[in-house]
């Protein structure tokens, strides 16, 4: 999801109507580290001692109902009480704030949230299971059309991707399409495609992230900076895709 934000920019720079509405989640820590899903799928991570808040775009991971998220953490510096707070706007009835959470050691915890205008849950509850094999098998795919500088085919793997994008911001697939290629074409232009694929399963299996050699499928690093783009696929309408 690491090309959410140049796109945002773009969108918002150059739509004068119907401007997306950023769904946010604000997550404030100290002296923690901590881990986050939403609805199952990686949201959030903060490993520090000192106080750190952060506004989330939520967007691409809510459902109409029960928003679930999920929290491990664990405090840094054992002469200090570590603290973790949420607040949130994600749109109808869904603003929320919890109190604060102690962190003496370690703890899990979860909590939950409504909204009324972002719903898919059709991917992330309702979605067909998937084998590590045919997702490791896909990753192959996918390798291929990357080793092949293939871009329009990859592009087409990453249709439902960008379909949920265009839902979630309210923003025009062509214009989104072109700069999720332009941003694939950087990554082929300055980076070699790894070797050994791995699969991480998400929401009971229904969404997986392929990796690369350890790392983002899509990995560019540089002396002094590192790009990434991660990939999450998932079963739509009976063909393995690109959804996050």
């Amino acid at each position: 999801m690491q090309f959410l934000k140049p796109l945002l920019c773009i969108l918002l720079s150059e739509i004068s109507m119907a401007q997306p509405v950023i769904h946010e989640i604000i997550i404030s820590t100290n002296n923690v580290e901590i881990t986050c899903t939403l609805n199952g799928l990686p949201f959030y991570k903060m490993k520090s001692k000192e106080t750190v808040t952060n506004p989330v775009t939520a967007n691409l991971f809510l459902v109409d109902q029960e928003n679930v998220m999920e929290v491990i953490a664990k405090r840094l510096d054992s002469d200090h009480l570590g603290w973790v707070s949420f607040r949130g706007e994600v749109g109808g009835e869904g603003s929320f704030a919890v109190p604060d959470y102690a962190i003496h050691d370690a703890r899990t915890f979860r909590f939950s949230f409504n909204n009324t205008l972002i719903d898919f849950s059709r991917l992330l509850r309702k979605g067909a299971s998937i084998s590590e094999n045919e997702v490791v098998e896909y990753g192959r795919h996918l390798r291929l059309l990357a080793e092949e500088r293939n871009t329009s085919r990859l592009m087409e793997e990453f249709g439902p991707k960008i379909n949920d994008y265009a839902t979630a911001f309210n923003a025009p697939r062509d214009l989104l399409m072109k700069q999720a290629m332009e941003s694939i074409n950087i990554f082929l232009s300055d980076s070699k495609v790894g070797e050994k694929i791995t699969a991480t399963p998400f929401c009971e299996n229904r969404i997986w992230r392929i990796d690369i050699d350890g790392h983002e499928f899509f990995y560019y690093k540089t002396e002094k900076s590192t790009s990434t783009l991660a990939v999450f696929v998932a079963m739509v309408d009976g063909k393995i895709k690109v959804v996050r």
